[in-house]
Protein backbone atom coordinates (compact mmCIF):
# COMPACT_ATOMS: atom_id res chain seq x y z
CA UNK A 1 0.00 0.00 0.00
CA UNK A 2 1.15 3.52 -0.69
CA UNK A 3 2.50 5.34 2.33
CA UNK A 4 -0.37 7.27 3.93
CA UNK A 5 1.77 10.40 4.14
CA UNK A 6 2.52 10.38 0.42
CA UNK A 7 0.16 11.56 -2.28
CA UNK A 8 0.31 9.20 -5.27
CA UNK A 9 -2.08 11.43 -7.19
CA UNK A 10 -0.77 13.01 -10.38
CA UNK A 11 -0.07 16.37 -8.75
CA UNK A 12 1.68 17.28 -5.54
CA UNK A 13 -0.06 20.08 -3.67
CA UNK A 14 -3.79 20.66 -3.82
CA UNK A 15 -4.59 23.84 -5.75
CA UNK A 16 -6.36 26.67 -4.01
CA UNK A 17 -10.08 26.97 -4.81
CA UNK A 18 -9.40 30.16 -6.81
CA UNK A 19 -6.97 28.30 -9.04
CA UNK A 20 -9.44 25.60 -10.01
CA UNK A 21 -10.89 25.92 -13.51
CA UNK A 22 -14.63 25.77 -13.94
CA UNK A 23 -15.69 22.16 -14.32
CA UNK A 24 -17.10 21.36 -17.72
CA UNK A 25 -20.21 19.18 -17.87
CA UNK A 26 -19.14 15.64 -18.82
CA UNK A 27 -21.70 15.48 -21.62
CA UNK A 28 -20.19 18.56 -23.28
CA UNK A 29 -16.75 17.67 -24.64
CA UNK A 30 -16.31 21.13 -26.14
CA UNK A 31 -17.12 22.62 -29.53
CA UNK A 32 -18.21 20.25 -32.25
CA UNK A 33 -15.40 19.60 -34.69
CA UNK A 34 -16.68 20.12 -38.23
CA UNK A 35 -19.72 22.24 -37.41
CA UNK A 36 -22.38 19.52 -37.50
CA UNK A 37 -25.00 19.68 -34.70
CA UNK A 38 -24.19 17.20 -31.95
CA UNK A 39 -26.42 14.27 -31.10
CA UNK A 40 -26.36 14.41 -27.30
CA UNK A 41 -27.78 10.90 -26.93
CA UNK A 42 -24.90 9.56 -29.01
CA UNK A 43 -22.40 11.55 -26.93
CA UNK A 44 -23.80 10.00 -23.76
CA UNK A 45 -23.66 6.52 -25.30
CA UNK A 46 -20.06 6.96 -26.45
CA UNK A 47 -18.99 8.16 -22.99
CA UNK A 48 -20.71 5.20 -21.31
CA UNK A 49 -18.98 2.77 -23.66
CA UNK A 50 -15.64 4.46 -22.97
CA UNK A 51 -16.13 3.98 -19.22
CA UNK A 52 -16.93 0.31 -19.82
CA UNK A 53 -13.82 -0.21 -21.95
CA UNK A 54 -11.57 1.55 -19.44
CA UNK A 55 -13.02 -0.48 -16.58
CA UNK A 56 -12.53 -3.72 -18.51
CA UNK A 57 -9.05 -3.26 -19.92
CA UNK A 58 -7.64 0.21 -19.51
CA UNK A 59 -6.59 2.92 -21.92
CA UNK A 60 -4.72 0.53 -24.22
CA UNK A 61 -8.05 -1.00 -25.27
CA UNK A 62 -9.74 2.36 -25.78
CA UNK A 63 -9.70 2.79 -29.54
CA UNK A 64 -11.95 4.70 -31.91
CA UNK A 65 -12.94 1.48 -33.65
CA UNK A 66 -13.87 -0.33 -30.43
CA UNK A 67 -15.84 2.58 -28.96
CA UNK A 68 -17.69 3.29 -32.20
CA UNK A 69 -18.53 -0.37 -32.75
CA UNK A 70 -19.85 -0.96 -29.24
CA UNK A 71 -21.84 2.27 -29.30
CA UNK A 72 -23.37 1.43 -32.67
CA UNK A 73 -21.88 4.56 -34.21
CA UNK A 74 -19.52 5.52 -36.99
CA UNK A 75 -15.91 6.48 -36.40
CA UNK A 76 -16.70 10.01 -37.53
CA UNK A 77 -18.99 10.39 -34.53
CA UNK A 78 -15.99 9.91 -32.25
CA UNK A 79 -13.62 12.05 -34.34
CA UNK A 80 -16.00 14.99 -34.29
CA UNK A 81 -16.12 15.01 -30.48
CA UNK A 82 -12.61 14.18 -29.27
CA UNK A 83 -9.19 14.79 -30.84
CA UNK A 84 -7.66 11.67 -29.26
CA UNK A 85 -8.31 8.89 -26.78
CA UNK A 86 -6.94 10.68 -23.67
CA UNK A 87 -9.52 13.44 -24.22
CA UNK A 88 -12.28 10.85 -24.58
CA UNK A 89 -11.05 9.01 -21.48
CA UNK A 90 -10.96 12.24 -19.50
CA UNK A 91 -14.54 13.14 -20.41
CA UNK A 92 -15.66 9.56 -19.76
CA UNK A 93 -14.28 9.50 -16.20
CA UNK A 94 -15.92 12.89 -15.57
CA UNK A 95 -19.29 11.13 -15.85
CA UNK A 96 -18.45 8.93 -12.84
CA UNK A 97 -19.36 9.76 -9.25
CA UNK A 98 -16.34 8.55 -7.26
CA UNK A 99 -16.60 10.34 -3.90
CA UNK A 100 -19.58 10.12 -1.51
CA UNK A 101 -21.52 13.26 -0.70
CA UNK A 102 -20.84 14.91 2.63
CA UNK A 103 -22.69 12.83 5.23
CA UNK A 104 -24.57 14.07 8.27
CA UNK A 105 -24.46 11.54 11.10
CA UNK A 106 -24.06 14.13 13.90
CA UNK A 107 -20.61 12.78 14.82
CA UNK A 108 -17.13 13.16 13.37
CA UNK A 109 -16.42 9.43 13.52
CA UNK A 110 -19.75 8.58 11.90
CA UNK A 111 -19.25 11.11 9.12
CA UNK A 112 -15.74 9.85 8.36
CA UNK A 113 -16.88 6.21 8.37
CA UNK A 114 -19.56 7.14 5.84
CA UNK A 115 -16.98 8.84 3.61
CA UNK A 116 -14.87 5.67 3.75
CA UNK A 117 -17.82 3.37 3.04
CA UNK A 118 -16.49 2.54 -0.48
CA UNK A 119 -13.72 0.61 1.27
CA UNK A 120 -16.33 -1.99 2.27
CA UNK A 121 -16.75 -3.17 -1.35
CA UNK A 122 -14.72 -3.90 -4.46
CA UNK A 123 -14.01 -1.12 -6.94
CA UNK A 124 -17.08 -0.36 -9.00
CA UNK A 125 -17.15 0.32 -12.74
CA UNK A 126 -16.31 4.01 -12.46
CA UNK A 127 -13.54 3.40 -9.95
CA UNK A 128 -11.96 0.76 -12.18
CA UNK A 129 -12.05 3.23 -15.07
CA UNK A 130 -10.36 5.89 -12.96
CA UNK A 131 -7.78 3.41 -11.70
CA UNK A 132 -6.93 2.49 -15.30
CA UNK A 133 -5.98 6.12 -15.98
CA UNK A 134 -3.52 6.67 -13.12
CA UNK A 135 -0.51 5.82 -15.26
CA UNK A 136 -1.65 8.07 -18.12
CA UNK A 137 -2.23 10.91 -15.66
CA UNK A 138 1.51 11.16 -15.03
CA UNK A 139 2.09 12.32 -18.59
CA UNK A 140 -1.28 13.72 -19.73
CA UNK A 141 -2.49 17.01 -18.28
CA UNK A 142 -5.93 16.30 -19.74
CA UNK A 143 -6.33 13.02 -17.84
CA UNK A 144 -4.63 14.47 -14.77
CA UNK A 145 -7.15 17.32 -14.67
CA UNK A 146 -10.10 14.96 -15.04
CA UNK A 147 -8.95 12.82 -12.10
CA UNK A 148 -8.51 15.96 -10.03
CA UNK A 149 -12.09 16.95 -10.83
CA UNK A 150 -13.68 13.64 -9.87
CA UNK A 151 -11.45 12.49 -6.99
CA UNK A 152 -8.95 14.98 -5.61
CA UNK A 153 -11.08 18.08 -5.26
CA UNK A 154 -14.29 16.30 -4.19
CA UNK A 155 -12.35 14.45 -1.47
CA UNK A 156 -10.87 17.67 -0.15
CA UNK A 157 -14.30 19.26 -0.29
CA UNK A 158 -16.09 16.48 1.57
CA UNK A 159 -13.45 16.42 4.31
CA UNK A 160 -13.72 20.20 4.68
CA UNK A 161 -17.49 19.89 5.13
CA UNK A 162 -17.11 17.06 7.67
CA UNK A 163 -14.60 19.10 9.67
CA UNK A 164 -16.77 22.19 9.32
CA UNK A 165 -19.72 20.29 10.78
CA UNK A 166 -17.57 19.22 13.73
CA UNK A 167 -16.53 22.81 14.35
CA UNK A 168 -20.17 23.85 14.17
CA UNK A 169 -20.82 21.40 17.01
CA UNK A 170 -18.39 23.41 19.13
CA UNK A 171 -15.29 21.25 18.70
CA UNK A 172 -11.94 22.77 17.70
CA UNK A 173 -10.05 21.16 14.83
CA UNK A 174 -6.60 22.69 14.12
CA UNK A 175 -6.28 23.85 10.52
CA UNK A 176 -2.85 22.24 10.19
CA UNK A 177 -4.28 18.88 11.27
CA UNK A 178 -7.10 19.21 8.74
CA UNK A 179 -4.52 19.66 5.97
CA UNK A 180 -2.63 16.56 7.09
CA UNK A 181 -5.84 14.52 7.26
CA UNK A 182 -6.70 15.69 3.74
CA UNK A 183 -3.37 14.39 2.41
CA UNK A 184 -3.75 11.06 4.22
CA UNK A 185 -7.30 10.60 2.96
CA UNK A 186 -6.25 11.22 -0.63
CA UNK A 187 -3.25 8.92 -0.33
CA UNK A 188 -5.45 6.12 0.98
CA UNK A 189 -8.02 6.75 -1.75
CA UNK A 190 -5.43 6.51 -4.52
CA UNK A 191 -3.80 3.46 -2.94
CA UNK A 192 -7.15 1.64 -3.03
CA UNK A 193 -7.29 2.25 -6.78
CA UNK A 194 -3.71 1.03 -7.23
CA UNK A 195 -3.70 -1.98 -4.87
CA UNK A 196 -7.39 -2.95 -5.17
CA UNK A 197 -7.33 -4.65 -1.74
CA UNK A 198 -10.00 -6.93 -0.33
CA UNK A 199 -12.99 -5.00 1.03
CA UNK A 200 -12.92 -4.03 4.70
CA UNK A 201 -15.69 -4.86 7.12
CA UNK A 202 -17.72 -2.10 8.69
CA UNK A 203 -15.85 -2.61 11.95
CA UNK A 204 -12.50 -2.34 10.19
CA UNK A 205 -13.55 0.97 8.65
CA UNK A 206 -14.62 2.22 12.07
CA UNK A 207 -11.24 1.14 13.47
CA UNK A 208 -9.45 3.01 10.67
CA UNK A 209 -11.40 6.13 11.53
CA UNK A 210 -10.90 5.78 15.26
CA UNK A 211 -7.23 4.88 15.16
CA UNK A 212 -6.06 7.13 12.32
CA UNK A 213 -8.35 10.01 11.42
CA UNK A 214 -9.85 11.06 14.74
CA UNK A 215 -6.46 11.23 16.50
CA UNK A 216 -4.94 12.87 13.42
CA UNK A 217 -7.50 15.67 13.49
CA UNK A 218 -6.73 16.30 17.17
CA UNK A 219 -10.30 17.33 17.95
CA UNK A 220 -10.62 19.29 21.20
Amino acid sequence: MVSPTADPSPKGRAPSPRARPERRPPSDPGPVRGGRPRDEELTTRLLAVAVDVLAEGGLSLLTIERVASRAGAGRAGVYRRWPDMPHLAADAVRTCSLVPRAPSTASLAGDLATVLHPWTRDLDRGERAAAALLGEARTSLVVQGALDEVVRWPLSGVLARVVGAERARGRAVPTRREGTADRVLRALWWSRYVDQPDPLSGREVEALVGQVFVPLLDVR
